[in-house]
């Protein structure tokens, strides 16, 4: 990002002034900034007397992405539809793998996990078959 701003106009850079403490709390790593529900790079800094002076340019794809994500939370916590039971049940297997031995029998591992937000139970069951492999057709 420190190429584009490089690349920007200074007349394009948004001057924001801040406390020290408003500051901290806004600032994201060591060259972001999130400022009243918006993203910025931060261009330069300046410290004085308990104020902070920051040049910055407003990132509009990582506001939006933010945006979106937020969007998309809310959505998820606020769905208050139980999904029907076979869709949880159908879910909720986890896999199902055919493993040929060498013995020209199958071992046939079923693992079933059923997660809530309460609880998180899983069953296993490991069964031979006294079967060749399946061959593919030519």
């Amino acid at each position: 990002m420190h190429a584009e701003i490089a690349r920007t106009s200074p007349e394009s850079l948004r001057k924001i002034s801040l406390s020290l403490a408003e500051y901290n709390l806004a600032k994201e790593g060591d060259d972001e900034l999130e400022w009243k529900g918006k993203m910025y790079d931060i261009a330069s800094l300046r410290f004085s007397e308990g104020k902070v002076e920051v040049l910055a340019l407003v990132d509009e794809a990582e506001t939006n992405l933010l945006a979106l994500l937020s969007k998309i939370s809310k959505a998820a916590s606020s769905d208050t539809k139980t999904p029907p039971m076979a869709l949880m049940q159908y879910l909720s297997v986890t896999f199902t793998i055919p493993e040929p031995q060498e013995n020209s029998t199958f071992r046939f591992a079923c693992i079933i996990a059923h997660n809530t937000p309460y609880s998180s139970t899983d069953y296993g069951a490991l069964h031979k078959i006294a079967a060749p492999p399946p061959r593919a057709k030519a």
